[in-house]
């Protein structure tokens, strides 16, 4: 049984846009320091986007992946025996949204 998920583009979408709009909007191009860092912090968040993670559960392992696209980035295989102690947890909502 194989699990996906990815991460949440459309918040990531929004910060994105917050990033990249007012110089924009305002025709403010000015490079410096904060020009560099809005430029990393737009190269992070873009590469965010695209990654998404696979959960599989065999007969004889769990495997966890984290992909970038379609290449693998990380890639850890636990079997039976490897496992101690294992912790669930659900998540619970209340009226007022509070967990």
């Amino acid at each position: 049984m194989t699990y996906i998920a990815r991460t949440q583009r459309v918040h990531l979408g929004l910060l994105l846009a917050t990033i990249v709009l007012p110089p924009i909007i305002t025709y403010n191009f000015s490079i410096g320091l904060i020009f560099y860092f809005q430029f990393l912090l737009f190269i992070f968040i873009l590469v965010a986007i695209f990654i998404q993670f696979k959960f599989r559960i065999d007969k004889n392992r769990l495997s966890y992946q984290i992909l970038f696209l379609t290449m693998p980035i990380y890639k850890k295989v636990v079997y039976p025996k490897q496992i101690v102690q294992m912790k669930l947890l659900q998540k619970v909502r209340r009226k007022g949204g509070h967990v």
